[in-house]
Formats: C-alpha cells, sequence, structure tokens
C-alpha cells in the first residue's frame, strides 16, 4: 500500500508563546509548526548566538534556544527563544586594600613636624644592636645618655613603638570604579586598552547613574583616577561586554604613569619632601697599629 500524500504546506506561525522586557534585555519565544522537513531544515539555520533565520518575523536579536519536535502526521514544532540586548552600562564601586610600610606611617604627612624623624628613629634602632643598652632601647632613647633631651618625642616616639611592638605594615583604602557596558556592534567601538595606565577620569555614556550625578561620585572619591583595565568579554547571545576599571588615588606619580602629578615639583630638585635618614655616627674603636715584624 502506498504512503499517503502528505499536503505541501507552508511554514505557519504560531502565536508567540511570550514576550518579555527586562533591563537591558528584550526576550520573544516563538512557537512554529509545519512540515517536520522544514522545520528540521528550519531548525538546523539556527546558530545560537547569531540572528534568527529570515523567514521568522517575530524575532528579535539573536537565537537564545532552538528545540525542534517531531509530531504525529509528518509534522513538527519549533520553539525559538531569541534575546536582544540594549547597549546600557552599568557602574560598580569598591575598594581595594594596600598595605604599606610601617615605616611610611606619616611620612607624606602635610605638615613637616608630622612627620616621624627617621634620623633619631635610626639612632634608636641602633641601640637595639649594642650591649648594654637594651634600657636605653626599650625606653626608646635616642642614645644610652638617659635623658629626657634624648628620648624620642611625638609621631616619632609613636612609629617606634609601633616597631617595638612588631607592627610590619598598615593597610590603606582606595576606590574602584568598574564601568561595564554592553557592545552589540564592535565596528562602533573605539578606544579599547587606549588609555590603559594613563591617569585619566572616568567616563561613560550617561553623566547620572540613577539618582547621583557620576561627576560628584568621581570627584568626591579621589583627586586622580587611573585606568587599570579594559576588557572586552563575549557572551552566548553574540554581544560583548566591555569592562572598564579606575583606580583612585590623592596622585598618581607622573613620572611612572602618563597624565599624573610631578611628585618633585618643576622648579624642584632636592627630591621633593622624602628624605632620607642621616646615617648617625658610630662609636667604631681604633684599631692597634700592626707591629713591625723583624
Amino acid at each position: 500500500m502506498a504512503d499517503p500524500i502528505k499536503p505541501n504546506l507552508e511554514l505557519t506561525e504560531q502565536p508567540a508563546k511570550s514576550l518579555a522586557k527586562q533591563p537591558g534585555l528584550k526576550t520573544a519565544t516563538l512557537v512554529l509548526r509545519g512540515p517536520w522537513e522544514e522545520i528540521e531544515a528550519l531548525a538546523d539555520q539556527c546558530r545560537v548566538g547569531f540572528a534568527a533565520p529570515t523567514r521568522v518575523e517575530g524575532a528579535v536579536g539573536r537565537v537564545a534556544a532552538a528545540t525542534a519536535t517531531r509530531q504525529s502526521g509528518g509534522y513538527g514544532t519549533l520553539e525559538l527563544a531569541t534575546t536582544q540586548r540594549e547597549e546600557t552600562e552599568t557602574w560598580n564601586l569598591d575598594f581595594l586594600e594596600i598595605q604599606k610600610p610601617i615605616r611610611n606611617w606619616k611620612a607624606d604627612a602635610e605638615n613637616p613636624d608630622d612627620r616621624p624623624n627617621m634620623t633619631d628613629l635610626a639612632a634608636w634602632e641602633r641601640l637595639k644592636t649594642l650591649d648594654g643598652a637594651w634600657e636605653a632601647y626599650s625606653g626608646f632613647y635616642k642614645s644610652t645618655e638617659m635623658a629626657s633631651s634624648t628620648q624620642l618625642s611625638g609621631n616619632t616616639l609613636k612609629l617606634a613603638k609601633k616597631i617595638f611592638r612588631g607592627v610590619e605594615a598598615f593597610s590603606l583604602y582606595t576606590p574602584v570604579l568598574t564601568r561595564v557596558s554592553v557592545v552589540n556592534d564592535l565596528s562602533a567601538l573605539e578606544g579599547l586598552g587606549k588609555d590603559i595606565g594613563n591617569v585619566c577620569a572616568p567616563t561613560g555614556g550617561d553623566d547620572i547613574v540613577g539618582s547621583l550625578a557620576l561627576n560628584t561620585l568621581i570627584t568626591g572619591l579621589a583627586k586622580q583616577w587611573l585606568k587599570t583595565a579594559d576588557r572586552l568579554q563575549g557572551a552566548l547571545d553574540g554581544s560583548f561586554q566591555r569592562v572598564e576599571v579606575w583606580t583612585g588615588a590623592d596622585m598618581w606619580d607622573g613620572d611612572l604613569y602618563p597624565g599624573g602629578t610631578n611628585p618633585d615639583g618643576d622648579d624642584d630638585e632636592s627630591g621633593g619632601d622624602f628624605e632620607l635618614p642621616e646615617t648617625p655616627d658610630l662609636d667604631v674603636p681604633e684599631l692597634p697599629e700592626t707591629p713591625d715584624l723583624p
């Protein structure tokens, strides 16, 4: 008995199963029914992350998933999910912990009198290695002479006490701003990676983030910003995410990072405010003269 002739039906679209809109994302799920041969061929043309076949009307953006199901009577259905991302941007704020040696404590204080005297500190530390000088060392004197005028004072004394207790480092926290933007067309993307390592203010397409003015946020957190990352991440739906990161500080050294500040000043050649401590005088006993050999 010959097989019955299957009717030659055109591919017909069923009413959309769902259509949803989320912040920055539009999704649509379509159900199509028709002869299995056509359904199977259409499903084979659907590639995740690429645009839906042109014959499919009602699809938005790119294919997210496609499921073909064979039914009785030589028919089949294709459930097609598509997504379309809007070119939006989001901002994230974090604080990065940075550890500095304890000797850097108050070293850049605005008032020079508030900076520890590194010469006196070095003289005090020298007592630790001298025989019979422990009392002066534990009493925070600059020499073995137990006089009030020779005792450390101010922030120099505070720093010595921290070193005496074994403190080796202290933490600072610097702001880190991250901008994540959705990119659908790479041909329109400009300047990727161009500003990494340069001092430049964070910029974005939107001046307002929620109810907070972006410029107010940037200037309130740090005086200078160094761009430390610029990455491009691909998604399965064919879109891309660009991730840009800026790290804030009161000052970035212009000798090391273009666009930063010259820490020594244009006319100052003395090495800036940071001075190396003077080497204390050491009491070195004189060696006896070598006797003449016969």
